[in-house]
């Protein structure tokens, strides 16, 4: 950005001559634009201000001082390229300098003549006249020479001026006083650079001495300028108030390496817009196999979504779920342990499982943004014991794929999954008392009779009386069919479901349910042109932006998860405020429904199995045995009807 320091004495003057005040480094377009406004009569000091980032405020004899400097600067590097055309131009540009120094004491700048004169009144070209009729030859000379040094200037700008490159080192561009701090955390380039500004966030520059926030607001303007050069893009939190997760983050100083591959650090970013360097990109990881492998892949990342295509054969929700992991994970290899996934060994995975139940601040965002928003995160928040499991599990399923497929010739993660069993067992017990339902009911009576109450009626009741997940609310009211019951057609509805694995079960629907879905339904066919039998089960009914990217919900649209969560705590929240109850609500969700349902059916089928599993659409009736297992009532009945003389 700048290739020079001021070097002052006590009293802010420049020292002695044998001190350089530009050193030698890149020639950039800021370096002209501090010359064209000097040629211009900008006062000095603010010339350096403005164009030089990172000066201290300098007074108008040291930008002078600067501006000789830098003129011998660009005239040495004319000459040394030995070329006629910028020899001619660095020649007019230094007669012009003396033509205009020989006047200088004489006449007044442009710029000062303008300041006599009404402000606002004239264009620059109308001063110019008025300019020489003053002053005559002697102003008109002084415009020939002020037009020669910036034509000269331009033309050596665009000859002479270096593009800043992401990966060029800060050194080019910065001062040491920056350098040298900025060094500790590791920071070499100017990849580096807005890699740090995005993970230490919009008060990054409290941990350089000496920056200060309007140099640092003026060195950011500029990165940004840059960036269509750089990997890296900055992040739109650090330079905003709104996001406070980032406030005041430490950062941990990470070691300094001479390696030019090591210049480059990844950014928190998703996988689509993830830029791997050589060095991370496990072309020759530790653990990588020497044969050819069957997925064709020749970097992690390409084994990584070579293997989210073997995915398809799994429900859509599984992929999501898959692929959040992964990505979880990869960001994780390449930002914490710096190493490629192929250079992981079992040390550095066992600590994964640490990362993931309390993730560092930059890592989370408690808000839902989208992936294309500059502030997604990988976590909306730490993760609970059962979800950690899950997540290493998904990790561990990747890694037995990848040494299947002789991408990898070990397991760094074998069988850390935990057992899916012990999850299950624990997320059954979150389900709704017959007490709960109750207070359900009762809140379900008093909701407004308008399209948002009649909404939240049908999802409740859907979720409550079905047993479904929340992903496979997410169809049309084509699925609804007229049951049949062995060699006839009767007048009972059903619901056909496609589950995960690409399951498809068909799950009866009461009529009180059907009555509520259809007064939805009218209510979606007022606010949208959908045909009927293809209106979403559960639906939007309002046009509305999307908070956090520039995309509009359309009516009539599938409510999504989100949306979905969103309506299930609001009337959670009802159910706790009108009933004054807390502990159960506040933690609700749409499981808590399905696993009640589950619990109600047992009761009604006296434990029948079978039929649970078949409305549940489990795979493995193991699966819908660990519901009677869960079941305390009849072990405490078998308990209290013991006989024995010892009860007596």
């Amino acid at each position: 950005m700048y290739s020079f320091e001021i070097q002052k004495s006590k009293r802010g003057r420049p020292c002695g001559v044998q001190t350089s005040v530009v050193a030698d480094g890149q020639l950039g377009s800021h370096h002209f634009a501090f010359l064209r406004a000097m040629a211009q009569g900008v006062e000095p000091g603010i010339c350096a201000e403005r164009y030089l980032l990172g000066l201290e405020r300098v007074d108008s004899r040291t930008a002078r001082v600067i501006q000789r400097q830098l003129l011998d600067r660009v005239v040495a590097v004319a000459k040394a390229l030995n070329d006629i055309e910028l020899r001619e131009a660095s020649q007019q540009l230094v007669a012009a300098e003396a033509a205009n120094t020989a006047s200088s004491a004489k006449l007044p700048s442009l710029s000062e003549f303008a300041d006599t004169l009404e402000s606002d009144m004239y264009s620059e070209s109308e001063l110019i006249e008025l300019y020489q009729e003053r002053y005559g030859d002697a102003g008109q000379a002084v415009d020939l020479g002020h037009k020669t040094k910036l034509k000269a200037l331009n033309y050596l700008q665009g000859r002479l001026a270096k593009t800043p490159n992401g990966v060029d080192s800060l050194a080019q561009w910065l001062p040491a006083r920056l350098c040298v701090p900025l060094r500790t955390y590791g920071v070499l380039s100017l990849n580096n650079l807005i890699t740090f500004i995005n993970r230490s966030g919009r008060t990054w520059y409290r941990l350089i001495p000496r920056l200060g926030r309007e140099r640092a607001a003026r060195l950011m303007s500029w990165l940004e300028q840059i960036q269509p050069n750089c990997q890296e893009r900055l992040c739109e939190h650090t330079n905003t108030t709104l996001n406070q997760v980032l406030v005041g983050l430490p950062v941990k100083p990470i070691p300094v390496t001479e390696s030019k591959n090591d210049l480059l650090i990844p950014s928190l970013v998703p996988l689509e817009q993830l830029y791997v360097p050589v060095h991370l990109n496990g072309s020759s990881g530790a653990f990588r196999g020497h044969l050819t492998n069957t997925l064709g892949a020749n970097t992690d990342l390409q084994a990584i979504e070579a293997w989210f295509k073997l995915l398809v054969s799994t429900s859509n929700q599984t992929q999501i779920a898959y692929k959040r992991e992964i990505e979880r994970f990869y960001l994780w290899a390449l930002l914490e342990c710096r190493k490629p996934l192929s250079s992981l060994d079992a040390v550095d995975c066992a600590s994964y499982k640490a990362f993931l139940q309390k993730p560092p601040a930059y890592w989370v965002c408690a808000l839902p943004y989208p992936r294309t928003h500059a502030r997604w995160k990988p976590f909306r928040g730490e993760l609970s014991a059962a979800s950690a499991q899950r997540s290493l599990a998904a990790v561990s399923r990747l890694f037995d794929d990848l040494v299947s497929a002789q991408y990898l010739r070990a397991n760094s993660m074998p069988r850390m999954g935990g057992s899916r069993s012990e999850t299950v067992r624990l997320d059954v017990m979150r389900s709704f008392a017959i007490e709960d339902q109750v207070h359900i009911a009762n809140t379900l009576k008093t909701l407004p009779d308008t399209a948002s109450g009649r909404r939240t009626r049908a999802l409740v009741m859907l979720l409550m009386s079905a047993g479904l997940r929340a992903s496979e609310t997410q169809t049309s009211h084509a699925s609804i069919i007229r049951l049949r019951e062995r060699e006839h057609v009767s007048e009972n509805m059903g619901l056909t479901v496609i589950g995960k694995g690409n399951k498809e079960r068909i799950v009866p629907l009461r009529v009180e349910l059907l009555e509520s879905l259809n007064q939805h339904k009218a209510d979606l066919a007022k606010v949208c042109d959908t045909p009927e039998n293809q209106l979403p089960l559960i639906g939007t009914l309002v046009k509305a932006p999307c908070k956090y990217a520039n995309q509009v919900t359309m009516p009539g649209s599938t409510l999504s998860t989100a949306g979905m969560y969103s309506v299930l705590k609001a009337f959670f929240a009802n159910v706790a405020k009108q009933h004054s109850v807390h502990a159960d609500f506040e933690k609700a969700s749409a499981h808590w429904m399905r696993h009640t349902f589950a619990h109600q059916v047992l009761a009604a089928t006296d434990n029948n199995l079978s039929i649970v599993q078949q409305l549940l659409g489990h795979s493995s009736i193991q699966t819908t045995a660990i519901y009677v297992k869960a079941n305390v009532e009849s072990r405490t009945r078998a308990i209290n009807a013991m006989e024995s003389p010892i009860f007596n």
